[in-house]
């Protein structure tokens, strides 16, 4: 899977993308725009933590600055538009079905953007169904294993496994000589979906537990009944119980 990220040298280019939008972490994600060159007003924005936003249609320049809306002191003015964010891509190669993930910047201040956003291609041709995607959003490189297949995690959005209806997955780091398991678990699954597996870091300081959650979309005709609706109980750590560990 292509993996985008806000970092990227700015390029002055026009694309036509559709895209969705999903918060990780905590944060204040609300009301955050985004401008179309073809609309007349600035679409409002909606991160959730566990399903995708409606479609969002954008054709303008990169990077996509995102912002939020500030009264205008001077009567009768348009909102000033603060910068909270931007995004880039490679111009040539737009991802057009584009999953944005919005994160609270950790360096965050008078000159670094409020939010990071990194990117994943969403289609079913780059994530199909009866797929699991892991998302790397511990800030370290990870080294892990999925059902039987060993893999490096780096940040962002992993190439898709195959789901089946019991998957192992295992996630270590490596400090200094070792190799430390931050997270194992055997995990249970649906058919006729696909599942993006959110890795975080550790809830709590000096912690090596990490949390991890899943984020479930069903691609079949209907969603089971036996399926729970996603809450905050869905995260969990290694040591929690959870629908994750089925």
């Amino acid at each position: 899977l292509s993996v985008v990220g806000a970092q990227d040298d700015p390029v002055d280019n026009t694309v036509s993308i559709v895209f969705k939008t999903m918060s990780v972490g905590s944060g204040s994600y609300d009301d955050i725009y985004v401008q179309s060159s073809v609309d007349a007003e600035p679409t409002l924005l909606t991160f959730n933590r566990y399903n995708r936003s409606k479609l969002v249609t954008y054709k303008g320049t990169l990077p996509i600055v995102f912002f939020r809306l500030k009264p205008n002191p001077i009567q009768e003015s348009p909102p000033i538009r603060i910068p909270v964010a931007r995004f880039n891509m490679n111009p040539d190669k737009p991802i057009k079905d584009l999953l944005l993930f919005i994160f609270k910047n950790p360096k965050s201040g008078s000159n670094n953007a409020e939010f990071i956003l990194y990117g994943m291609d969403d289609s079913k041709k780059a994530f199909p169904n009866n797929s699991i995607v892991i998302f790397n959003a511990s800030g370290i490189k990870l080294h892990g294993v999925i059902h039987k297949e060993h893999a490096e995690f780096d940040l962002g959005a992993s190439k898709p496994f195959k789901l089946s209806k019991s998957v192992y997955a295992a996630f270590a780091v490596k400090i200094e000589d070792s190799i430390r398991y931050v997270y194992e678990n055997t995990l249970g699954f649906s058919e006729d979906t696909r599942v993006i597996i959110m890795v975080r870091p550790p809830a709590r300081e000096r912690s090596i537990r990490f949390e991890c959650y899943q984020i479930t979309e069903f691609t079949g005709a209907e969603i089971p009944e036996s399926t729970p609706t996603p809450t905050e109980e869905n995260a969990v750590s290694s040591q929690s119980n959870s629908p994750l560990s089925r």
